[in-house]
């Protein structure tokens, strides 16, 4: 999370080295997604026929008069933040006036749905609040929030631009819709259908596919380096939960894997990070298998696939593996309660207690898949709620056709 939360600051950063110049007026189509991120699943398993065009943030400035005029006009609304030190007050006005540059970019364009698959994005959710013109704004969940994201986040920050301002949002699970209004979000409609990705992968990528259970166990990673002298503030506190809570883990598995004898393959996070498989190979050796990362190919879902256990902290894959019938545990040991999953339930373990970690592990294997699922179905409606007649794709595809 601490990697996440450090990641999302730098993206609001401009670029000016590297700021593309766009002389045209942009042209009009149904769908306008904010970010590329999950841009090729978007298109082929949710925009299909419904035009649509990307539209990334702090990559490029359009100097067309129809873009700047309207910029200019949307600037002279901005207020300066008196709370700030004097010397953040021109990087803020900037910052302002890109929004709004961004803003004037998209009403020109005048789609009928601007979409997003970065929930967490502030940028999103102000454009949301300010835009002028008729356009159904949609957020589209993109990983686990549990408290410590209004925790270690938001709470921060103390003015009204902070506040996740969502019209539409495609939420997990019902316990997102509770969390997000019990922490004061201002979301007008909640669609708790699951995980865009994982139902993608798990009904459409892997569908009719031989399924093969190679290892005991898959540990989902939530490696966080551990030499960041660089985070401050919120994104070191959570780095540093995130690091007791992944000692704790890879300790106990450590001990369960020598004890037990149980096959373990740990799916890493990271593309290309030799820091990562360092960090798990001077931990483990050759007691484990690995999976070096790759998202594009869905390395850790294969990973998943592959085994009768998933464990980890808080990963995003584990809760969609769990969500279509799959074992799984997540742990928290970091003795900070936010980062944990309990809408899990009874795959949520909190505390170090190996005795406690290795019961817990030896009873979801030993449970028949029937019993496991049936002692599940009511927690799966607020960790990951599927509906499989309906998966979150073919849901989202009908809710934009039925508003064209």
């Amino acid at each position: 999370m601490a990697e996440d939360l450090f990641g999302s600051l730098k993206a609001v950063q401009i670029n000016w080295m590297k700021i593309n110049i766009i002389i045209k007026k942009p042209l009009y189509t149904d769908i306008v997604l904010l970010y590329p991120n999950s841009e090729k699943l978007l298109k082929k398993y949710v925009f299909k026929d419904i035009s649509s065009q990307t539209v990334d943030v702090g990559t490029w400035i359009c100097l067309h008069p129809n873009i700047i005029f309207k910029t200019l006009v949307l600037i002279f609304g901005i207020r300066l933040d008196l709370s700030l030190k004097l010397k953040d007050v021109p990087k803020q006005f900037i910052k302002d006036c890109y929004e709004k540059h961004l803003q004037a970019y998209i009403e020109v364009i005048n789609p009928k749905f601007v979409i997003t698959f970065i929930d967490d994005s502030g940028v999103f959710h102000r454009l949301n609040k300010d835009y002028k013109k008729d356009a159904e704004f949609i957020a589209i969940q993109n990983g686990m929030r549990p408290k410590s994201h209004f925790k270690y986040m938001l709470s921060k920050k103390t003015n009204s631009d902070s506040i996740t301002r969502i019209q539409n949002f495609f939420c997990h699970g019902k316990a997102d819709e509770i969390m997000f209004n019990n922490e004061g979000s201002q979301i007008d409609n909640f669609y708790p259908v699951g995980s865009l990705v994982g139902g993608i992968y798990w009904t459409e990528i892997l569908a009719n596919k031989p399924k093969e259970n190679k290892y005991d166990i898959c540990l989902v990673s939530c490696w966080v380096d551990e030499n960041r002298p660089d985070l401050k503030g919120a994104a070191k506190e959570i780095w540093e939960v995130d690091k007791r809570g992944n000692k704790v883990l890879d300790n106990n598995l450590k001990r369960l894997i020598d004890e037990k004898g149980y096959s373990v393959v740990i799916a890493m996070k990271y593309d290309n990070s030799e820091k990562e498989y360092e960090y798990f190979y001077n931990k483990f050796g050759d007691s484990v298998y690995y999976q070096r990362s790759h998202r594009e190919k869905f390395s850790t879902y294969k990973a998943i696939d592959k085994s009768h256990l998933v464990i980890t902290m808080y990963s995003t894959c584990a809760a969609e593996a769990i969500g279509i019938g799959k074992k799984g545990l997540f742990c928290n040991g970091s003795e900070d309660s936010s980062i944990g999953i309990p809408s899990a339930d009874f795959c949520y373990f909190e505390g170090k207690d190996y005795c406690k970690f290795a019961k817990r592990v030896e009873k979801i294997f030993e449970m028949k898949q029937e019993d496991y699922k049936k002692r599940m179905s009511e927690s799966l409606k607020n960790l990951m709620n599927y509906d499989y007649s309906n998966m979150p794709h073919n849901f989202m595809y009908k809710f934009l056709k039925d508003r064209l």
